[in-house]
């Protein structure tokens, strides 16, 4: 099968005809935990060997606040839905959607190791990485990252098993009720583009790809603590450089107190959210003060790690930042840089660039740092649009 799977090679079991199903889109409508509905593809005795990585995109619309559904599952049985199988001491691993928070389970034996996200929202679409790297813990360690882009840049949560034994799967389940519910619990939405892929540029890809250049497959003259260095300096430096990282941050004024502190690396506007949201005019700070003596914000300035308001705040006034923001350092081998998919590969560029002058072959160096500068100016002319906005409805007084 290829990697983006085909769900309608999918063995089906669905006894109250809950479940449609599309190329690379299933479609739940009015689900009850107590009925069986289950879409599983063997794939052969102790095929999901190792580390794996899956993808898949979720929304659910339609939620009585104990809903449940599983969006993911790895087993050796089929004989029951997921959660028949947890109450009878089947050993799997799982995703599930339950009253608002997604729960990401291993069953060992009698033994149940979940985490649960933080409260996601209805009628939102989600997409998740989901990431076994046996390479931490005893076992093995289970991810699920859940962004709310389909780029993977805006992280939401992040959620993690240690597993407590190892196992090499032979099921997938593409979806599952729980099938051991009381009822009345009724759950409607979309789960697809389930995909079965390494993503290529999380840390331990980043790393791979660098030493294939640095002609280093094994660690001699860089550590993988140095090139993880290098790595989360390049990502801060594209994300500096590009100001690929667009955010909207929700900041508010402190009554007489002139500044509002902000993160990131720039501010291209600040937006006074009234009845119709207004655009604040950017000043010199010298200005501050000569401006308007009282009232609503009218003008800002920007600072470090802060802006000024004017007039000074004589109330608790909300805004809006449109930031260029920072990355947050990648730290564990299967996690993925905040910068959109377009940059990522000239990480790889940037750290051959820093690693060969260290070398002191400053001939490749400047080859890559070449290319690198080149690839990062072109990417950001053609990759970037204007910040994520609402701005096309403000109004400037």
């Amino acid at each position: 099968m290829s990697n983006l799977q085909n769900y309608t090679g999918y063995t089906e079991t669905d006894t109250s005809s809950r479940l449609t199903v599309a190329t690379n889109t299933l479609t739940i409508a009015g689900l009850d935990t107590d009925e069986t509905m289950q879409l599983v593809y063997d794939f052969g005795a102790g095929y999901f060997s190792g580390d794996f990585e899956h993808s898949l995109n979720f929304k659910v619309t339609v939620g009585t606040g104990a809903e449940s559904c599983y969006l993911w599952a790895m087993s050796d049985s089929i004989a029951n839905p997921v959660g028949s199988l947890i109450t009878a001491d089947t050993d799997l691993i799982a995703l599930n959607w339950t009253n608002g928070v997604l729960i990401l389970t291993e069953r060992n034996s009698t033994v149940s190791t979940t985490d649960n996200s933080s409260a996601l929202s209805l009628a939102t679409d989600y997409y998740v990485r989901i990431v076994r790297d046996e390479s931490v813990g005893n076992y093995g360690t289970l991810y699920c990252y859940i962004y709310s882009d389909r780029e993977y840049c805006e992280l939401v949560d992040i959620i993690s098993v240690t597993l407590t034994e190892a196992k090499d799967w032979r099921y997938l389940w593409a979806a599952s009720s729980v099938g051991d519910g009381a009822g009345s619990t009724v759950f409607t939405g979309t789960i697809s583009n389930l995909t079965l892929d390494a993503y290529p540029y999380t840390l331990k890809g980043i790393r791979t790809r660098t030493r294939d250049l640095l002609d280093e497959d094994t660690p001699e003259l860089w550590s993988n603590t140095e090139l993880n260095y290098l790595i989360n300096d390049g990502i801060r430096e594209i994300a500096e450089i590009a100001g690929c990282i667009q955010n909207i941050d929700s900041l508010s004024t402190t009554s007489g107190v002139r500044t509002v502190s902000v993160t990131g690396y720039d501010v291209d506007t600040i937006e006074y959210l009234t009845t119709t949201p207004v655009s604040l005019i950017e000043i010199y700070p010298v200005a501050d003060g000569h401006l308007a003596n009282s009232g609503a914000p009218k003008h800002w300035w920007q600072g470090l790690n802060q802006i000024g308001i004017d007039p000074l705040p004589d109330a608790t006034y909300t805004l809006n930042g449109y930031i260029y923001d920072k990355p947050t350092d990648l730290t564990v081998d299967s996690q993925i840089p905040e910068i959109p998919p377009a940059f990522r590969p000239l990480i790889v560029l940037y750290v051959c660039h820093v690693a060969y002058l260290k070398r002191s072959n400053v001939v490749v160096s400047d080859f890559y740092e070449q290319i690198y500068k080149s690839e990062l100016g072109y990417t950001a002319r053609y990759n970037l649009v204007n910040l994520p906005t609402a701005r096309s409805e403000t109004r400037y007084d």
